[in-house]
């Protein structure tokens, strides 16, 4: 089995680091649009939210690493393991797209004097969570089963 230590790592760091910094944005959920205008006002959350976008691209990325490593002992359960982690990631990544999508749009704008998205800020936001949450959260959740019930796979 190849060592899953450091994509496990690497995985967790990544994520941690992205939710740090797309914390507002990923638990706002239901806020009122006008949350969003004043949270996207400002510059420095929008810098933040992009790089945790960024962050969680990587994390998706470096997912499919460790899904790929501890996969490799896993026999028959190598597939259902492998589509379950890429699944993860995918949303991952499109939860990622959708957060970095608004503050990407006003900050490119301000550059060449267009507005960016001046209505529907909430939706990319919250469809960014939904995206995370049933996307990413519930496929990483049968990865986890699937590894669970893998017989030898993890430590007893």
């Amino acid at each position: 089995m190849l060592d899953v230590s450091r994509p496990g790592l690497v995985f967790l760091v990544v994520l941690v680091a992205a939710a740090i910094l797309n914390g507002d944005v990923a638990g706002s959920f239901a806020d009122p649009d006008s949350q969003f205008v004043s949270v996207y006002a400002d510059a420095g959350n929008r810098a933040a939210y992009v790089a945790g976008a960024v962050l969680l691209l990587l994390a998706g990325l470096s997912f499919v690493w460790f899904a790929y490593a501890l996969s490799s002992a896993a026999g028959t359960f190598r597939v259902p393991l492998l589509v379950t982690g890429a699944t993860a990631a995918i949303g991952m990544v499109v939860a990622a797209l959708a957060w970095a999508t608004v503050p990407l749009s006003i900050t490119f704008g301000a550059l060449v004097d267009d507005p960016g998205f001046e209505s529907g800020q909430s939706v990319l936001a919250q469809f960014g969570w939904v995206a995370f949450g049933l996307g990413a959260m519930l496929p990483a959740a049968m990865f986890i089963a699937i590894a669970a019930r893998t017989p030898g796979l993890l430590p007893r």
